[in-house]
């Protein structure tokens, strides 16, 4: 109920006082004290006064007064809310006074005026003290002081005239009530005084304290002026920091996501900070680099290379380049990459480690080796393929005596032996040959489509029979097709297993595998991306060092007593041919592993009864005609010779102009050749190339085999393409022709 009435007495001040809140302290003290005066007399005095009046009087003046006096103070109480405050103190006590002198002047004189002047007296009294807060002069206390005199007076005399009270007791009377007004006027004017010293004192305390204020409001203003200039210099350095920071963010988002891996190390070499292609290439992760040496991942030699390098740049200040720079990945693997090395310094210019940027040229490197490998293969190719056709033709008029001589005779007879030695030597000669034309643009493999692991089965076996070394194979049964020369492949497989069962004197397993693999970019391959057979070929045997398993492709290269130095490059070169890949492993005392990949073929294989047909015909008689075209009368005589012997009829042409000539003759006399064995090289002259294409101009039905111990020409890989039927190769035997002609005609 409390809180209620305190609620409602502080609104109604509010109300009220509303327009004294801009006003000076005292001003506004002032104006609460009349406030409360106001609304005392209002609330408390007023109907007191009235209900009393209306208990004890019954005359008129009695009667009306309370209820002027109430609308007396309501009216000066709205003077007051406009703000007149001043002139709102006098007019209260103004209409006091009237109307308390009133009711002594204008009410019964039968009452008790004695009582009446008691109540007067103590209100008169009460009211002077008015102005003590009011007023700002001490002449209104003066004022009020002789008015109520003056009326005390006039009051005494009317008593004196009007009633039967002794002169002695009215004097009396006025005497105790003009001391009591005395008193009381010399208390205000006392009090006013001390009033007007506090309120001084309150106002120059206010005076200062605005002067302090004043101050304090400057003092203020500079400070929000000076947090300003700070807020701004703030803002700027905030500015300056979100724009270092976004440009170091741009720069890190540069950093990860270039492919170059990125490095930083302190001036002890141990690592600040990597990127993730950093840490992708070497294996490692982030956290694994950062705080690691990076002697961690070099082998020693590298190692005090580096640190010479480093010590370089400290020194000069200037970046530097390393090429060729070996590291090891997490899984042990070696890693070639190349390096730019610069310094770092600190603010003030103070070098406080390295930075630089690797960049993997391992494929690079081995594109470069592969590529010094095949400029070595070429140069030998130059010279095989200078001196193939000659000697093949030598050999061709060698073999083809030797193998038409053996046809002639009996098993058991003495010479049959000789000459199927001499055939053996022949054959040698004509494997060397090969070797050679390997080397050469004329030894294009002729591919057919095929699986690889009959081949890769047979030839082990083959290579390793008789000897102390075993095979493991590891072949699965869902390998890739590919399109491959059989023969030349087989000799690689022949060449490594050779090789394998040579490191293992003592004996051992050969572990052979194949398997399906998909190269990428990330495999470090020398080769285009797709799909590939992979084979490995393993041994236990005494390894090669890294020093040799550099050279063990080049030409002439071997660690071999009676080796030859030519197996290892041949095989490079037919895998080379047949767009793979050739390369070894090896660790001294753990053995070697040779891997070779072969492009795979997506087409179907349906494997071919011909092979099993051939196996079961009969040898017959040949019958028909065959025109054979070669410049070189050796090949010319043994080549007839065989034909003849076969059953043939042969008629001779030195160049495709002369052999073209003699066909259309016999054609067109009705006689046509059943088979023409054309030479592909011709020096100076028509060769088969060019001649079959006239040639199946005139007869599109001809049946034509190319004959040749070299070429620059791809033609002995893909004859059919050219319009042949078939294909020799020079050196050949009488039965190697038969199965030839059996094969077109």
């Amino acid at each position: 109920m409390s809180r209620i009435y305190i609620n409602f007495i502080k609104t109604l001040s509010d109300y009220f006082l509303s327009n004294y809140r801009d006003r000076d302290f005292v001003s506004r003290q002032k104006a609460k004290t009349l406030l409360v005066i106001l609304l005392t007399l209002i609330c408390f005095i007023s109907p007191v006064f009235i209900i009393s009046n209306i208990i004890h009087y019954l005359g008129f003046v009695e009667l009306i007064t309370p209820p002027l006096a109430f609308i007396s103070y309501a009216i000066i109480l709205i003077f007051f809310k406009r703000g007149h405050h001043v002139f709102a103190s006098h007019a209260l006590l103004i209409i006091t006074f009237i109307i308390l002198w009133s009711l002594f002047f204008l009410a019964d004189p039968a009452s008790d005026y004695l009582v009446r002047m008691d109540t007067i007296s103590l209100i008169l009294g009460l009211h002077t003290l008015i102005p003590l807060i009011l007023t700002k002069h001490d002449r209104s206390i003066v004022l009020y002081f002789l008015a109520n005199t003056l009326l005390l007076f006039i009051f005494i005399a009317h008593l004196h005239t009007t009633t039967s009270i002794s002169s002695s007791v009215l004097i009396e009377y006025f005497l105790d009530n003009f001391i009591a007004i005395a008193f009381i006027g010399v208390t205000s004017y006392l009090i006013l005084s001390i009033n007007h010293h506090a309120l001084e004192r309150a106002r120059t305390a206010e005076q200062e304290m605005l002067a302090q204020n004043e101050e304090l409001r400057a003092s203020n203003e500079e400070f929000e002026a000076i947090n300003e200039e700070l807020i701004a210099s703030q803002d700027e350095l905030i500015a300056r920091e979100n724009a270092l920071e976004l440009s170091e963010e741009r720069y890190r988002n540069i950093i990860e996501s270039i492919e170059e891996g990125y490095f930083e190390v302190d001036l002890k070499g141990n690592f600040t900070f990597v990127n993730s292609s950093m840490a992708k290439r070497t294996g490692f992760s982030v956290d694994e680099l950062v705080g690691s040496s990076h002697r961690q991942y070099l082998s020693s030699e590298k190692a005090d290379k580096m640190i010479s390098v480093f010590k370089r740049i400290f020194k000069t200040g200037n970046s530097e380049k390393i090429t060729e720079y070996d590291i090891l990945k997490k899984d042990g693997s070696p890693q070639i990459i190349e390096l730019s090395v610069s310094l770092i310094h600190d603010e003030n210019g103070e070098p406080i480690g390295f930075r630089g940027l690797s960049s993997d040229v391992t494929k690079k490197k081995r594109q470069e080796e592969e590529a010094l490998k095949i400029k070595k293969i070429e140069s030998i190719g130059i010279l095989a393929g200078g001196i193939a056709h000659d000697f093949n033709n030598i050999l061709t008029a060698i073999l083809g005596n030797i193998s038409l001589a053996m046809s002639k005779l009996n098993q058991n007879d003495s010479n049959y032996e000789i000459l199927s030695i001499a055939e053996k030597a022949s054959m040698r000669a004509r494997d060397l040959t090969q070797q050679l034309l390997t080397f050469s643009k004329g030894g294009a493999p002729i591919k057919k489509l095929t699986t690889i692991k009959k081949i890769l089965e047979d030839t082990t076996v083959f290579a390793l029979s008789g000897s102390s070394v075993g095979a493991r194979f590891e072949i699965p049964d869902d390998l890739y097709n590919v399109e491959l020369d059989s023969s030349q492949i087989s000799q690689v497989i022949h060449n490594l297993i050779i090789n394998s069962q040579q490191a293992m004197p003592e004996g051992g397993v050969i572990v052979v595998k194949a398997a399906n693999i998909a190269v990428t970019d990330h495999n470090h391959l020398p080769l285009q991306p797709g799909n590939y057979i992979h084979v490995s070929i393993t041994d236990s045997g005494s390894g090669i060092s890294k020093k040799d398993l550099l050279n063990i492709f080049d030409p002439y290269f071997t660690t071999k007593e009676n080796g030859t130095g030519l197996g290892l490059t041949v095989s490079y070169s037919i895998i080379k041919s047949h767009g793979g890949y050739i390369t070894a492993d090896s660790e001294i005392g753990k053995g070697t592993t040779f891997h070779i990949y072969l492009p795979a073929s997506d087409m179907e294989y349906e494997e071919s009864s011909f092979e099993e047909k051939s196996k079961s015909e009969t040898k017959r008689k040949g019958r028909g005609t065959i025109l054979l075209m070669d410049d070189d009368d050796m090949v010319s005589q043994i080549s007839g010779r065989m034909l003849n012997h076969l059953g043939y009829t042969v008629h001779f042409a030195s160049n495709g102009h002369e052999m073209l000539h003699q066909y259309k003759k016999e054609f067109k006399s009705g006689n046509p050749y059943d088979l023409v064995i054309m030479d592909l090289t011709v020096p100076g002259g028509m060769g088969g190339k060019e001649a079959i294409s006239l040639l199946r101009e005139f007869d599109k039905n001809v049946r034509a085999v190319v004959s040749s111990g070299y070429s620059n020409d791809p033609v002995m890989a893909h004859y059919r393409d050219y319009g042949f039927c078939g294909i020799i190769v020079k050196p050949y035997r009488i039965d190697e022709l038969e199965k030839v002609i059996n094969e077109v005609l």
